[in-house]
């Protein structure tokens, strides 16, 4: 007897962990996966990506934080007076709004930390970087809210019970007289609305929020940063030097990047070029998101105190004389050059 009560009990203590396992923490981190492989996809629309990127970066991080902080279901009532009063005396868990205003609210703590993180590793921001963050930080949660949801009795546990949700969203909505049923539509309608509004802002580029970035960067010890570059050369001998390019033009661009050394005057109304002498171009075409750094061994031929090693960045193709004027992003850096 004690055999088949002791399996028993195994058994049971199997599928509670079966339940705790297969919950909302698990769905969301499902959803986190897929999601950020639909955004790291190449094929997908801009459109597309920035609606699934939403609720993966403002929302998805906070939640799993908070069912890891709150792993208890809300056992306060679910009256419009329920916030105000506390839900009750009682009352264990979150309530529903108080859970999606949290959730957003940690999100928006976590994701710029997250970037400082991403920065301070690998010297830049990419898209697959920073989803690969959001991944890793959901995935690291995942365990510990399925551990604290596993260590409390079946009865208190958080579940979503969406047919639940909605009939008690469709008793709020008819509410008790006709005033207050037109009062909660025209609330739904308005948050739709704005809801609508604010994605659809988002996820339409806007022709003047397209744009490039451009850096010059050196290789230190911790990988590529934007200090410590060489300012004393020796005609004919190289120094090492890094140009990235970033491209946010919501589509692929070809660009060229021009490098001189130019021998310059300093006046009132700007800097007038006297002398040039180009050192090379170099072409690349980028992906929407994508950045390329590109290695140069920068060996200048002119000479003397206060010349400019500058770098012209194109969309598309390069004048035959690049300058300031003309150049969609220019880097210049001043350096002296020793002869041979």
């Amino acid at each position: 007897m004690s055999f088949i009560t002791d399996a028993g009990g195994a058994h049971s203590e199997a599928k509670s962990l079966l339940k705790a396992a297969v919950s909302h923490p698990t769905a969301l981190a499902v959803f986190v996966t897929t999601g950020g492989l639909v955004v790291q996809l190449d094929g997908v629309p801009g459109p597309v990506r920035t609606v699934v990127a939403l609720p993966l970066v403002f929302f998805a991080p906070g939640y799993m934080l908070a069912a890891t902080i709150y792993p208890e279901r809300y056992t306060g009532s679910h009256g419009d007076d329920a916030l105000l009063s506390g839900g009750g005396r009682d009352r264990h868990g979150l309530h529903p709004l108080e859970r999606i205003a949290l959730s957003i609210g940690l999100s928006v703590a976590i994701v710029p930390l997250l970037g400082v993180a991403v920065w301070a590793a690998f010297g830049e921001f990419t898209r697959a970087l920073v989803l690969a963050g959001l991944v890793s930080v959901v995935g690291l949660l995942l365990p510990v809210a399925l551990a604290r949801r596993y260590g409390l009795a079946p009865d208190r546990r958080l579940v979503t019970r969406p047919r639940t949700q909605i009939r008690r969203f469709g008793r709020w909505l008819s509410g008790s007289s006709t005033a207050e049923t037109a009062t909660n539509v025209v609330l739904v309608a308005s948050i739709v609305l704005a809801a609508g509004a604010f994605t659809y802002g988002v996820a339409v580029p806007v022709d003047g929020e397209s744009y490039s970035t451009a850096a010059l960067l050196t290789d230190q010890d911790g990988g590529p940063t934007a200090e410590g570059y060489p300012t004393n050369f020796t005609a004919g001998e190289p120094e090492s030097l890094t140009i990235q390019v970033t491209n946010s033009e919501n589509a692929e661009t070809k660009y060229t990047i021009v490098e001189t050394v130019e021998r310059v005057t300093i006046r009132n109304s700007g800097i007038d070029v006297v002398d040039r002498s180009e050192l090379g171009r170099e072409r690349v075409t980028l992906r929407e998101g994508a950045t390329a750094r590109l290695d140069r061994e920068v060996a200048p031929d002119l000479t003397g105190e206060s010349l400019q090693l500058s770098y012209y960045v194109y969309k598309g193709s390069a004048p035959e004389q690049p300058s300031r004027s003309t150049a969609y992003r220019d880097l210049h850096l001043w350096i002296t050059v020793e002869p041979a």
